[in-house]
């Protein structure tokens, strides 16, 4: 655990809460333990009880590592309470922010090319097709739909991905987050 929290050349945070919780897992007693491997494992959960301390920091890290996003090991209303600190870091680093304003000018220059191709056709292509199938195309550009985007896709993380390159790779599908994912790695464009 040591060599891999120490990487000098990578990102470590996410890997604190599953190294951490991975340790006390191992210094549960059970039975048939040896009154000396009893003492030992109390003398180390202790110890890893006085060092270390999670943060909302370490768990927001973990979730935006792709495998642990879901953090099935975890209580529903603590994943919750991580997704909602996910979302307030969001805001309190002014991503949302910054995001939106990247938006807002994307959709006025699109809506003035659009207003200009409306005055010559009347019918656009894309809103026939809205029309046919009937559904209104959803706006993911609340943080919120973002978060719960990222939880529900199916996204694959091969040993080959390094984290930075994997955010840089899905930054446009999940732009807050990897500017988020970046914050935290201290890695910024």
């Amino acid at each position: 655990a040591s060599e891999q929290l120490s990487a000098d050349t990578s990102p470590t945070l996410h890997l604190v809460v599953p190294w951490f919780t991975k340790l006390k897992n191992s210094c549960e007693i059970e039975e048939g333990d040896h009154l000396l491997l009893v003492q030992f494992k109390n003398a180390v959960s202790k110890m890893l009880d006085e060092k270390i301390y999670l943060t909302s920091l370490h768990y927001i890290a973990t979730f935006l590592y792709p495998a642990t996003k879901k953090f099935l090991t975890l209580s529903s209303s603590f994943r919750d309470e991580i997704y909602s600190d996910t979302r307030k870091m969001i805001q309190t680093i002014g991503i949302q922010q910054e995001h939106s304003t990247v938006s807002s000018t994307k959709q006025t220059n699109i809506a003035n090319k659009t207003s200009k191709k409306k005055k010559t056709n009347l019918v656009i292509q894309k809103d026939v097709m809205q029309e046919f199938a009937g559904v209104e195309e959803e706006d993911f550009d609340d943080d919120s739909d973002e978060i719960d985007r990222y939880i529900n896709t199916k996204l694959s993380f091969s040993s080959d991905d390094t984290l930075l390159g994997w955010w840089n790779k899905h930054s446009l599908i999940f732009p807050q987050l990897a500017l988020l994912a970046k914050s935290l790695k201290g890695i910024h464009d």
